[in-house]
C-alpha cells in the first residue's frame, strides 16, 4: 500500500522492511509556515522564474540528526538533492539556507552560505545549520527546523562582461506607498547580488500606473492608460562579490560601468509585469531578483504591507536621547533599559549581517527596552522591517545620514512621517 504524503509525514510502503523516512522534498510538495518557502511556492504557481530545482530538508531530517547525527540515510538524501541540483546546473554551485519556524521568534537568525561546489563541504554546511538551531534553543514545541537546498544564483558566474569583469545585476522591488488613483513600484538594482543595493550606491526605477477613473488620460480623442517610468542612475562605485562557501567580499565596479544603467528598460518592464501578477494574486509583496543570461530569476517573495507614512514613526509625541551605533553583536550589550536609540550602520549591510537584526530585537524584548531603530538605507529592507515592527519597535530609515556614538537626537512625527533633529 502506498500512501499520499504531505509535509513531514512518513512514506509507507509494503513490505514492512521497505519503509523509509523521506527527508528531502521538492519545494512545491512541502507544507510549511515559513514565509520564505511560501513565497517561492507563490512564484512557482505563477510560472515565474526561481532557482530550480529547489528542495526542502524537512524537520524530520533535523530530528534524525538530533537522535543519531549525520546518519547514512540523511547523508544519502542530502547528497541526492545536491547531485540533482548540480546535474541540472553544472555551471552553478549549490546553496543551503535556513527555513526555520520557531514560535515566538519572527525571523530566527542562522548561518548563511554562498556557492558550494563539493559534497563534503555541503554536508558540513548543512550540519552547521542544525548545530546552530540546537545551540540557540530553537528546538522548542511547535518549531520546524527545515532547510532549503537549491542552485546558487551567482552574479559573477558567468560574468556579464569578462574584461573588465562585471557582474550581472541584482536588486529588489517593493510597492510604493498607496496614493488614491495610483499604484506603483520601486525597483532598486546594481551590478552584483541583490543584497548589494542596501549597502552600496544603486539605481532606482519607479514604475507608476494610474487607476480607477484617473487611470485614463484624454489624448487626441483617445483614452489611453497612463504608465510612467522614472529612472535614477547612481554612480555605482562598489558592490559585493560572492565567493565560495559563506564568503562575500566588497569590491569596485569598473569605472566605465559606474554610471551605466544596471537594468535595461526591457528588464524594468518585465519586472513590473511580474510584480503585477504577484500583487493581483496575493497582494503587496517584496521581491528579490538577480538577472542571468536566461532572464531574471526571483530569489525571494515576502508579504510587504507596511508604509512609511503610517507604521514607522513613533506612535505619539517625541523621543529625545543619545545614539548607540550598532556595528557588531558586541554593541548590543551597550543598550540598557528603559529606552535606547540605535543606529544600524552601513557596515552591517555591507557584511550582509541580517542576523544582527534579530539579535538586537530579541535582546530589547528580553530586557524590556523601549527600542527605537534608525537604519542606514531605505524602506526596501523588508526583512529588517518585519523583525522590529512585529515587536512594536519603530524603524526610521535615514538614507546616507551617519550618526556618531553618543550623539543626541530628537525623533518626532511631522506630516505623518518620522523626522530626526540633531541636538547640540
Amino acid at each position: 500500500m502506498n500512501l499520499k504524503v504531505e509535509g513531514d509525514q512518513q512514506i509507507e510502503n509494503t513490505p514492512e522492511q521497505e519503509r523509509k523516512q523521506r527527508f528531502a522534498w521538492e519545494i512545491t510538495e512541502y507544507k510549511s509556515q515559513v514565509p520564505r518557502i511560501i513565497g517561492i511556492q507563490k512564484l512557482k504557481s505563477l510560472s515565474l522564474s526561481t532557482p530550480d530545482p529547489m528542495f526542502v530538508l524537512n524537520h524530520s531530517g533535523f530530528e534524525e540528526y538530533k537522535k543519531s547525527g549525520m546518519t547514512q540515510e540523511l547523508k544519502t538524501q542530502i547528497l541526492k538533492a545536491y547531485q540533482e541540483i548540480r546535474r541540472t546546473n553544472p555551471h552553478r554551485g549549490v546553496y543551503v539556507g535556513r527555513a526555520y519556524f520557531v514560535p515566538g521568534i519572527e525571523a530566527p537568525a542562522g548561518p548563511r552560505t554562498a556557492a558550494i561546489y563539493d559534497e563534503e563541504s555541503y554536508l558540513a554546511e548543512t550540519e552547521n545549520f542544525f548545530k546552530f538551531a540546537i545551540k540557540n534553543g530553537y528546538d522548542v514545541p511547535g518549531a520546524n527546523i527545515a532547510l532549503v537546498l537549491h542552485p546558487f544564483i551567482h552574479a559573477a558566474e558567468p560574468l556579464m562582461v569578462k574584461d573588465p569583469p562585471l557582474e550581472y545585476p541584482g536588486g529588489d522591488l517593493i510597492p510604493l506607498p498607496y496614493m488614491p488613483y495610483r499604484r506603483g513600484i520601486l525597483i532598486r538594482a546594481t551590478f552584483g547580488p541583490d543584497e548589494a543595493v542596501q549597502g552600496f550606491p544603486h539605481d532606482e526605477y519607479r514604475v507608476e500606473e494610474y487607476s480607477e477613473e484617473y487611470r485614463y488620460k484624454e489624448y487626441k480623442g483617445r483614452r489611453e492608460e497612463v504608465t510612467t517610468i522614472s529612472i535614477t542612475v547612481a554612480q555605482k562605485t562598489e558592490t559585493l562579490f560572492p565567493r565560495e562557501g559563506r564568503v562575500y567580499e566588497r569590491g569596485p565596479i569598473p569605472p566605465q560601468f559606474q554610471t551605466e544603467q544596471a537594468l535595461s528598460n526591457i528588464q524594468i518592464v518585465k519586472l513590473a509585469e511580474s510584480y503585477k501578477l504577484i500583487e493581483e494574486a496575493f497582494g503587496p509583496h517584496r521581491l528579490e531578483f538577480i538577472a542571468q543570461p536566461e532572464g531574471i530569476i526571483f530569489r525571494e517573495c515576502l508579504p510587504f504591507n507596511v508604509t512609511p507614512e503610517t507604521l514607522f514613526p513613533p506612535k505619539k509625541g517625541e523621543i529625545v536621547g543619545v545614539v548607540t551605533r550598532i556595528v557588531s553583536e558586541r554593541d548590543i550589550e551597550k543598550i540598557q533599559p528603559p529606552m535606547a536609540i540605535t543606529f544600524l550602520t552601513p557596515e552591517v549591510f555591507q557584511r550582509r549581517d541580517v542576523n544582527l537584526f534579530a539579535l538586537l530585537a530579541n535582546h530589547a524584548k528580553e530586557r524590556k527596552i523601549n527600542l527605537v531603530v534608525l537604519s542606514h538605507g531605505s524602506i526596501a529592507t523588508s526583512h529588517l522591517v518585519r523583525v522590529f515592527t512585529d515587536l512594536g519597535y519603530p524603524v526610521t530609515f535615514v538614507g546616507k545620514e551617519n550618526y556618531t556614538e553618543g550623539e543626541k537626537v530628537r525623533i518626532f512625527k511631522e506630516g505623518g512621517v518620522s523626522r530626526i533633529e540633531r541636538l547640540k
